[in-house]
């Protein structure tokens, strides 16, 4: 690397800022320290995944929220047992619903367990989410167009019980946008 036309502060007279252009090499320096953009930028790149990090591990998402439920439709958070099957549901004997979801970590980043989940309009669902301890931003997991959060917590199960009124598709993601997206079908 030719670095001959670069100017230290002390060449320019002085012990300000500047910038220098060096071939495609773009130098800044304060103070008689001359940095990379380039450094700059995988500085700037840690501090944003240090901050992710942060937000992940204390339950914050993106949009600001905290919780570790959530409530659709007239449904509050609630938690209860029951089993699924392939299509990602099944109703108990009082007539609900339970869907059970899944993120998944480790080599399987950025997938649920289930990509499509079906259900009854009109019978109350039971929505049991919980997430492997290093799925990251999978933690959070938001049904949009029904105002369902959840948050797992250390793999914790949680749980939003609501009845679906209007037929049609919903997408599922994380609330980043990473995470999935899978589709909730009200039928």
């Amino acid at each position: 690397m030719d670095c001959s036309g670069i100017l230290t502060a002390a060449e320019a007279g002085g012990s300000g800022s500047h910038i220098s252009i060096a071939g495609e090499i773009l130098l800044m320096e304060y103070r008689g320290l001359a940095i990379q953009t380039e450094t700059l930028m995988l500085l700037s790149l840690l501090v944003i995944s240090v901050a992710g990090y942060v937000m992940i591990a204390t339950g914050a998402d993106a949009a600001g929220g905290t919780g570790t439920g959530g409530a659709a439709a007239g449904g509050a958070a609630a938690g209860a047992g029951g089993s699924a099957d392939a299509s990602g549901s099944s109703t108990s004997a009082g007539g609900m619903q339970d869907v059970y979801v899944r993120a998944l970590g480790g080599a399987n980043l950025y997938k649920y367990d289930k990509s499509e989940i079906v259900v009854q309009k009109g019978v109350p669902v039971r929505l049991h989410f919980a997430a492997d301890k290093d799925a990251g931003c999978g933690k959070s997991f938001v049904v949009y167009g029904l105002n369902i959060r959840l948050t797992s917590r250390n793999g914790e199960e949680a749980v939003a019980e609501f009845t679906p009124q209007d037929a049609g598709t919903y997408r599922y993601s994380c609330s980043m946008g990473m995470f999935g997206p899978g589709r909730l079908i009200v039928q």
